[in-house]
């Protein structure tokens, strides 16, 4: 348990603290920052289309690779109904700069001695799980959003060269 008094004079403790919670969503910030939102929602829209032609026009038997990589592709995408990742850059926006106000405030009511020293403990301890919680969303976020990347660009060009070989036997 983290001890936090609250006095006439800011103790450098506490402020400490609540700067390290404020270093920790700007970390988080960089971090939300570094996802490519854009090209997230631009491969969803190929993987989509991709899947579409295929289906409409692919009528034989898959080999057994070629369904695998059509398996492995589709999954970059099935994950979209729950929510949808274009909602995600929206919320995470709100939430740092929500998480961010909330700390500055309440570093400037203890700075200010506008608050008792149970009400701050409560105040940071409430502050502190959801900096936590929006720094380990960001992270799977960042670290889904690389692996998503990672397979879209391992099968695109198996999946594009088959949607061309399909337009091919078309002729």
């Amino acid at each position: 348990m983290i001890g936090i008094t609250a006095c006439h004079h800011a103790d450098p403790k506490t402020i400490s603290r609540l700067d390290s919670l404020l270093a920790v969503l700007d970390t988080t910030q960089k971090m939300a920052d570094s996802i490519d939102f854009k090209k997230e929602a631009t491969n969803s829209n190929q993987i989509k289309s991709d899947l579409e032609f295929i289906q409409n026009n692919f009528k034989d038997t898959l080999t057994r690779e070629m369904g695998f990589a059509l398996s492995d592709y589709k999954s970059i995408v099935a994950d979209e109904g729950k929510g949808g990742d274009e909602n995600y850059e929206l919320m995470l926006l709100k939430e740092l700069h929500y998480s961010h106000e909330q700390v500055l405030n309440l570093k400037h009511d203890f700075e200010k001695a506008d608050m008792n020293a149970e009400d701050l403990k409560k105040y940071y301890n409430t502050e502190s799980i959801a900096v936590g919680n929006l720094y380990r969303f960001v992270k799977e976020k960042q670290n889904e959003f690389k692996r998503k990347e990672e397979l879209y660009n391992r099968l695109q060009p198996k999946i594009s060269m088959f949607i061309d070989s399909i337009k091919n036997d078309k002729k």
